[in-house]
């Protein structure tokens, strides 16, 4: 229990814990949501909406090995999420604001859910005392499913409301929006960690070999 005290008052792993929840919730329940977001803007089959949606894990299966092999040989894990974060802010906003194809978009979120997590898991050890290292982990990933408990529902929630009397075509747009609002919260959380890394010399951005 100390252990955990002292972690949980460390502005380091906060700011890590808070980049973890807000990503990963503003990519898996939107998962949830893309063959119907797709079949409902783009009129696709169900078919073609599962496909597109399938290039998400094709393209993490592609760009997590390389992304996490660049940032151990050359360092920037925090240059990284922020930049996979805000890559993820003008996915969704695409998404909620224009009427793109979501071929490209698909790819681009593969590439951002390959490197945010290719940076932020690696980081998390920098953060915390060796011996903190499990409690830590636990920590990290207890408040990432409170968010996939908590996000989904909020989703159908905001979808149901926008939708009232079970439209023919779903508006999707506020759903899409509050998923850039997360994407934005994590690019906020992910500055605030660059900072606490430059005034505490945790090595968020050093090669793995400089540490």
């Amino acid at each position: 229990m100390s252990d955990i005290g002292k972690i949980l008052t460390n502005p380091a792993f906060i700011y890590i814990a808070l980049i973890c929840v807000t990503f990963y919730s503003a990519v898996f329940p939107f998962l949830a949501f893309a063959p119907d977001l797709f079949l409902n803007k783009f009129g696709l089959s169900s078919i073609e909406s599962g496909q597109i949606t399938s290039l998400l894990p094709l393209g993490t299966l592609v760009f997590t090995p390389l992304f996490g092999f660049l940032i151990d040989r050359y360092g920037k894990a925090a240059t990284a999420m922020i930049f996979g974060a805000s890559l993820l802010v003008l996915i969704h906003l695409n998404f909620a604001l224009t009427n793109v194809a979501p071929h490209i978009p698909m790819i681009l979120l593969g590439i951002s859910f390959s490197l945010v997590p290719a940076a932020m898991w690696p980081t998390m050890v920098r953060l915390v005392d060796e011996k903190q290292i499990g409690t830590a982990y636990g920590l990290m990933y207890s408040i990432q499913n409170l968010g996939l408990f908590a996000f989904p529902i909020l989703s159908g929630l905001i979808l149901d409301y926008t939708n009232p009397g079970s439209p023919e075509t779903l508006n999707y747009t506020p759903t899409m929006l509050m998923f850039a609002g997360l994407g934005l919260l994590g690019l906020f959380f992910a500055v605030l960690l660059k900072v606490e890394d430059k005034r505490k010399g945790f090595g968020v951005d050093l090669a793995l070999n400089k540490k």
